[in-house]
């Protein structure tokens, strides 16, 4: 069983059984976004999709993957229709049935931030590098400690080389693959996974791995080279908190709305027994 199918199991038993007959798929939103917040940071072009059953759930997604002719059709249909929808409806629904289990997992660290896009893009950006630091604190300034990042933000590359990391980094982005972040860090493709895992100290993933398929890979890989995980997730953030489970030593969620929207943002950080 995959990683995805034993969370679909997961969310599925978290939905009350009183609702459970007449729990149905109400909306989606489907969005494409253009993004730099800050100087530092990379330009994002992605897609998100947003899904609504009794709440609300996030998959950011590759464009290939979606079918859009989907989406009017599920409408009106029980939320088990979407085990059979492509990937990123799968993902968006299930993650609206894990905000039924919110209650019943606490945060180590619960925090809020009010403002614009900018100014809450750094705030989440401290918020990584700070786990980071509690994982990997920088002890030797002249062999620094490697950190990997797999789904690139040039914010948080351009914070942890402050930091004085030394940094690896990957992206399933073609556009994006051989180009330089923060002046010196090449950006390598995301067949190199493994050899940035295995050579780092600690591998930072956006949830977005679970939509690439690759999030499975990056538990396995750190649990083979002793690498700590640390999971910051818009995708599935509401399940993100579930990766304690498979081999995360700190997740970082980001519900909705998210950081990109100007007003009130929250963050909640999960630590595993160990941190």
């Amino acid at each position: 069983m995959t990683l995805l199918d034993e969370l679909l199991d997961i969310g599925c038993s978290l939905v009350p059984p009183s609702i459970r007959p007449q729990l149905t798929i109400k909306g989606f939103w489907d969005m494409d976004i253009h993004f730099q917040p800050l100087p530092q940071e990379r330009l994002f072009t992605c897609h998100c999709l947003i899904a609504q059953t009794h709440h609300q759930g996030c998959s950011f997604y590759q464009e290939h993957s979606l079918q859009k002719k989907e989406l009017p059709s599920l409408i009106g249909q029980s939320y088990q229709a979407a085990k059979k929808a492509s990937l990123p409806i799968k993902i968006a629904v299930l993650d609206s049935l894990f905000r039924f289990g919110r209650k019943s997992t606490q945060p180590s660290r619960k925090l809020r931030q009010e403002g614009t896009p900018t100014e809450k893009a750094l705030f989440r950006a401290k918020i990584v590098c700070e786990e980071v630091q509690l994982l990997a604190p920088v002890k030797n300034h002249l062999k620094p400690s490697c950190i990997s990042i797999l789904g690139v933000s040039g914010l948080i590359v351009h914070l942890l080389m402050q930091l004085k990391y030394s940094i690896l980094a990957c992206d399933l982005d073609p556009t994006l693959v051989g180009a330089k972040v923060c002046g010196n860090v090449s950006v390598l493709d995301g067949a190199y996974q493994e050899y940035c895992i295995q050579n780092s100290e600690v591998v930072i993933v956006t949830g977005m791995a679970l939509a690439t398929g690759t999030m499975e890979n990056t538990f396995n890989f750190a649990s083979n080279y002793g690498t700590k995980v640390v999971v910051y997730a818009q995708t599935g953030a509401n399940l993100a908190p579930w990766y304690l489970l498979y081999g995360a030593d700190v997740v970082i969620c980001e519900p909705m709305p998210f950081y990109n929207f100007e007003g009130l943002s929250e963050i909640y950080v999960y630590r595993g027994k160990k941190q």
